[in-house]
């Protein structure tokens, strides 16, 4: 194998490891974000809840719990093919209509 073929190879993995590593810093970030506004809304679904204070009351309800985020709002990771929110997403519906 020629030194510039090994570079390439090696160059592409150290790209895929940034890629992964990007990927999951934006999962986390996502989720951060869409369970922090869960209840009083966000960007992705809306601010009624914020209007309302329906997100306190029900939150209050659940006796401070916040509800879990939906997979389909990550707006973000599902940009990515590539990403562990679309990965989870195909294993919850079976398969994936971006591909």
């Amino acid at each position: 194998m020629s030194i510039t073929l090994q570079n390439l190879i090696e160059e592409q993995e150290k790209l895929s490891k940034e890629l992964i590593q990007l990927e999951n810093q934006i999962y986390e970030m996502e989720t951060a974000y869409l369970n922090e506004t869960a209840n009083t809304g966000n960007v992705v679904v809306g601010f009624e809840g914020f209007l309302t204070n329906k997100g306190v009351k029900t939150q209050a309800l659940l006796g401070g719990k916040r509800p879990k985020c939906n997979p389909r709002d990550r707006i973000f990771s599902l940009s990515s093919i590539t990403s562990q929110a679309v990965t989870s997403l195909e294993d919850e519906i079976g398969f994936l209509s971006l591909r």
